[in-house]
């Protein structure tokens, strides 16, 4: 199987917002759904899975 190459983020990808005086980035949908899919494809199992999404904040627990 081929390796995956890292996405590049563009500026258009990512927004900045402010949230409780605090700098928040957040990525389009479609920039969530391509990390959604690698992070599930290397998980060990459906809990590690969930974990890593939630870090990234596009898992199912992350505020939208």
């Amino acid at each position: 199987m081929a390796q995956m190459q890292p996405a590049e983020v563009t500026a258009r990808e990512v927004n900045t917002d402010q949230e409780d005086g605090e700098e928040v980035e957040t990525v389009t949908q479609e920039t969530a759904r391509k990390a959604q899919r690698v992070v599930a494809a290397h998980s060990a199992d459906t809990a590690e899975c969930i974990m890593l999404l939630d870090m990234l904040g596009v898992g199912p627990h992350s505020a939208s």
